[in-house]
């Protein structure tokens, strides 16, 4: 049976609800305060029944990404795989370890690069998108509650430090009817021929692609209790090579 329910009242602590494809499922994005501290967390809730029956509950760790992106108007974007065993969606990616000269710090941060652009600093997209800078993908499995980063992307040398450029801005993810890949647009963040981002909101000419990547090994990798560290899909395809504006309307 379909997810059907009468209009109700949201609080303002629910920041976006996906109906799967067939309906039957519902998934509801929560940003709620951690009880130990003052600071808030993303939660996924995955209902079924028709919304009466909480069948899984995530709370998204600050180690694996930052704040979920739900401008669904511009770069947000959340989707249910055609099997409702999966999401991908769009968020935020953390920023290296970076501390003071002058502070206690361990081996893994890069020291004096608190105020570095493309390390303690990154350059943001302007007027209401100050706090958006590096957008991935991330696939999460609603059974076992692992969740990945999608890395056979476009500008992928930044996730892992290995670049300090700008990179690319991934975002509108959806799935193939198929299931096994993911298409999204990457909008160019200095990644390829655009130094700057020069804003967004009154700006819509700005590069972008369409793209597409398999994800079939990875998802199969995160239906397992304990996922691998290393993961080797086919590398990722340009659908619009030769536009310069591709992106979903």
């Amino acid at each position: 049976e379909s997810f059907v329910t009468a209009p109700i009242e949201l609080s303002a602590k629910i920041k976006a609800r996906i109906p799967s494809p067939s309906g039957s499922k519902l998934l509801v994005l929560v940003e709620e305060t951690v009880p130990e501290s003052e600071s808030t967390r993303h939660v996924i809730e995955i209902w079924t029944k028709n919304g009466q029956s909480l069948s899984n509950r995530i709370a998204l760790s600050k180690e694996v990404h930052g704040k979920i992106c739900t401008d669904f108007a511009w770069f947000g974007g959340i989707s249910w795989s055609p099997d409702e065993s999966a999401i991908v969606y769009t968020a935020e990616v953390n920023r290296p370890k970076a501390s003071s000269f002058f502070a206690n710090h361990s081996g893994d941060d890069i020291v004096g690069g608190q105020f570095t652009l493309g390390v303690g600093k990154r350059e943001d997209w302007g007027e209401k998108y100050t706090d958006t800078a590096l957008l991935a993908l991330f696939l999460l499995n609603v059974e076992t509650g692992n969740v990945r980063i999608v890395r056979n992307v476009p500008g992928s040398d930044v996730y892992d430090g290995s670049s300090r450029g700008g990179g690319f801005v991934l975002g509108q993810p959806i799935w193939s009817p198929c299931g096994n890949s993911v298409v999204y647009v990457g909008w160019d963040a200095g990644g390829a021929e655009m130094p700057r981002r020069l804003g967004a909101i009154y700006c819509f000419q700005r590069p972008c692609r369409i793209y597409s990547s398999s994800v079939k090994i990875l998802l199969k990798d995160l239906s397992q209790s304990a996922s691998s560290e290393v993961i080797s899909d086919d590398p990722y395809e340009c659908i619009t090579p030769s536009d310069r504006l591709a992106r979903s309307p």
